[in-house]
């Protein structure tokens, strides 16, 4: 499926708007949105001889906070959600695919109503054992594109700057505005980094590696 460009202008309304409040109401723009699709991109590198794998995953949260089980953490592998609202499509292990190097699907309709929070976390594989970290990868980011509609643009965060040190970040959240109404979903930029890898950013979960 074609990619639609967003214009310059609406692209920089939306970035004032997340800059400003860290935060996009998302059906206000995209009221008949239903199907998310997050990508990841990165270019090619090795380093040290080893070439750079980053992985992209996602988190279910309840209200509290916490992941109900390791059953909701969908890495490459364990690539479905128990209800099947959040799919790893595939696992690029060095980022020479043309276009999307990773993609998950969110069907916001199939989250279930004890679902609040969405966390989209992109991590180096053995980053931290192999001393790698975003800010030396050319070209990695991550975009949310609403994928009923063409792959519309809604939002991006270029890891190579945002978390230039860590080797596991949490992108951002999708957030439930209010329990139980898939209609009503909020994109919240977060960018946290870790630098000691996604084993260390789970702990605060309640999950490990």
């Amino acid at each position: 499926m074609d990619m639609q460009v967003m214009s310059e202008k609406e692209y920089d309304e939306l970035a004032k708007t997340l800059a400003s409040q860290g935060s996009l109401a998302l059906h206000e723009k995209h009221p008949d949105l239903v199907q998310l699709k997050i990508s990841l991109h990165w270019d090619p590198v090795s380093l040290s001889g080893q070439a750079v794998d980053l992985d992209l995953a996602a988190l279910l949260l309840t209200e509290e906070g916490y992941a109900r089980s390791p059953n909701d953490f969908i890495f490459y592998n364990n690539r479905k959600s128990p209800a099947g609202s959040v799919r790893l499509l595939g696992d690029s292990r060095r980022g020479e695919t043309a276009g999307d190097d990773e993609v998950l699907l969110i069907d916001l309709s199939m989250v279930t109503p004890d679902i609040t929070r969405i966390a989209i976390i992109v991590s180096i594989h053995k980053g931290t054992e192999r001393k790698q970290n975003f800010g030396l990868v050319r070209g990695a980011g991550v975009t949310l594109l609403n994928e009923g509609k063409g792959s519309v643009p809604i939002a991006d965060l270029d890891l190579s700057e945002d978390v230039a040190l860590s080797t596991a970040a949490i992108v951002g959240e999708l957030q439930r505005r209010q329990k139980g109404n898939t209609k009503d979903w909020a994109y919240v930029r977060m960018g946290v980094g870790d630098e000691n890898g996604l084993g260390s950013l789970l702990l605060d979960y309640g999950l490990s590696s």
